[in-house]
């Protein structure tokens, strides 16, 4: 995607205004790049399928398998069913100890069945003939997907976006199709890449920059850093078709990098408030190390989430010169998320008061045959989106016995786009904050340290929601974990620091970093005695030293006691 040379390669990313030329057809172009990926989604699918029929053509361990992986599936859906049922009924958690074990043992033979499966799947395809056939399957597939490249109406570089980011669909779960919600973007490829001067210089028939003033970078004023960006998205005739786009260049482009791509995206945030921007796709031969970054010194780094004395600590370092400290987000700023969930609770009620209404409403009164079907489960909704498109369209035809309810539901959707709105805009602003003291935490280790080692750890895993029968985690941990995103902030550390190094994470809290004990694990107490040595020190910074020490020794640990209680 970032071309053939394997350069380092970064994204730059600056906001953006809605085109000012085009924008019909800018719109037109996101919505038939969509179409067109959900498109090659169904065509993998349909390949998936007939390379399925293909391997376990009269092959009956495959079918016998497959079957005990459906009746698994069957019993495990089940019971965990019920247990959300009852989870739900009850309000806590419900599950009992016997069941849990049950879901584990079939969960155990689940993953055997499937282990069993691909080992034959893998013995069907050294077969000949099954191989024969599965070429024959790809070819048509491949000819099927140019036939619905010509046919999609995307532009050139947008499509190969599309087809690159669907390569990853070949291997993993089959992919998915995605409703259409006005998210997308479009793609512009520079073959052999474009220097800035040369995107400044305006003479390019795929990609232009508006020349900014001089001294544009040498102040924090804004309005000398607004410029427009001219995308070339299609062709009449030989000539190139443009759009537009004002955007805010706050920041230079290295002056030695390459443009290789440039993505014009659209986001849309509640309330149907959109959001553009510009991205490039650039790389360096001499990579994007920054001025101020250190030339030497490695940092420890534990991330996670606990509550402390000063606020929310997100993360606790340690560095090779002896200094150490943490990233902690003051709980007064904390409480900014609180605000947003305080006005999320009062559209929740206004929205159930609505259903409410309306269900009254539609008992005693006579309307029309398709306002019945579209309400027709009503007090089962969920998303009072839902309400509002009923509410919109409602408009547009009324009848004579709705002058008693339609403008009650109309000031409730004017009042529940507002909350939205201010939803939205209070957890962006917070994100905005927080991402900043990421940033700056970042900048600071970049100044100080070379190599910085974190853990090897699926943070993605580790967050998602609870199956029904798990033991119940409290709310105010999971919205902890939400608000201290600690995925995001090793993004920032990658893109600063000028190496990133992920050990082996095992028992890098439990263990003494003095005497290498095993110490048992305590997540009430902050700080640990260590039963071996009596040393008394805060986890996680034990486990900052831990990784520093790892990772200067290449990973291996020196060998540790007994677990000690």
């Amino acid at each position: 995607m970032f071309g053939h040379d394997a350069l380092p390669s970064r994204i730059f990313a600056y906001g953006a205004k809605p085109p000012i030329t085009q924008r019909p057809y800018v719109l037109a172009q996101l919505q038939a790049a969509h179409r067109y990926r959900n498109t090659l989604v169904e065509l993998e699918r349909w390949r998936r399928d007939r390379v399925a029929e293909a391997t376990k053509a009269g092959d009956e361990a495959q079918a016998l398998l497959e079957g005990q992986l459906a009746n698994l599936a069957d019993q495990i859906g089940t019971l965990r069913q019920s247990i959300s049922q009852r989870n739900a009924a009850a309000k806590r958690k419900m599950g009992s100890d016997a069941e849990r074990t049950q879901l584990q043992q079939w969960r155990q033979e689940e993953r055997e069945v499937r282990m069993a499966l691909r080992v034959c799947q893998h013995t069907a395809r050294e077969d000949p003939t099954v191989q024969a056939a599965l070429e024959a399957i790809n070819l048509e597939a491949a000819e099927r997907q140019r036939r619905l490249r010509a046919n999609c109406g995307v532009w050139w570089g947008s499509y190969l976006c599309i087809e690159q980011g669907m390569q990853a669909a070949r291997r993993g779960p089959p992919p998915r199709f995605q409703r259409w919600t006005g998210n997308g973007k479009l793609a512009v490829q520079l073959q052999g890449g474009m220097t800035a001067d040369e995107a400044f210089a305006g003479t390019d028939t795929r990609l232009r920059i508006e020349h900014l003033a001089d001294d544009a970078w040498e102040g924090r004023s804004r309005a000398k850093k607004h410029t427009r960006i001219w995308l070339r998205i299609g062709s009449i005739g030989r000539d190139p078709l443009w759009t537009v786009v004002p955007f805010t260049m706050h920041r230079p482009l290295p002056p030695d990098c390459h443009i290789k791509w440039v993505y014009l995206q659209r986001r849309i945030v509640p309330a149907w408030r959109e959001e553009w921007s510009v991205l490039f796709v650039v790389s360096a031969a001499g990579g994007f190390d920054p001025e101020d970054a250190a030339i030497d010194g490695a940092v420890g780094i534990d991330v996670g989430w606990r509550l402390v004395a000063e606020g929310l600590r997100v993360a606790y370092w340690v560095g090779s010169d002896g200094a150490e400290g943490q990233l902690v987000l003051p709980m007064t700023d904390v409480t900014r998320w609180a605000k947003a969930e305080s006005l999320q609770s009062i559209r929740d009620t206004n929205f159930d008061a609505m259903r409410v209404e309306l269900g009254l409403w539609l008992d005693g009164h006579e309307s029309p045959d398709w306002l019945r079907e579209r309400l027709a489960s009503l007090s089962h909704w969920r998303s009072a989106a839902r309400l509002v498109a009923v509410q919109e369209t409602w408009q547009g035809q009324r009848f004579p016995e709705d002058g008693t309810i339609l403008p009650t539901l109309d000031a409730w959707a004017r009042q529940d786009r507002h909350l939205a709105s201010w939803i939205a805009s209070q957890r962006l602003k917070a994100v905005r904050w927080r991402d900043d003291q990421f940033r700056q935490f970042a900048a600071m280790l970049r100044r100080r340290y070379r190599r910085a080692f974190i853990e090897d750890t699926n943070w993605r895993k580790l967050q998602r929601r609870q199956a029904p029968e798990e033991e119940t985690t409290s709310g105010a941990l999971r919205e902890h974990a939400r608000i201290a995103a600690v995925g995001r902030l090793l993004q920032y550390v990658r893109e600063s620091i000028s190496e990133v190094v992920a050990v082996n994470a095992a028992y890098t809290t439990q263990r003494c970093h003095v005497c290498h004990a095993i110490v048992a694990f305590d997540a009430t107490n902050l700080f640990v005695t260590c039963p071996s040595c009596g040393l008394l020190i805060d986890q996680d910074a034990r486990a900052s030293r831990n990784l520093l020490e790892l990772g200067a020794s290449g990973g291996v640990m020196p060998e540790s006691q007994e677990a000690l209680a």
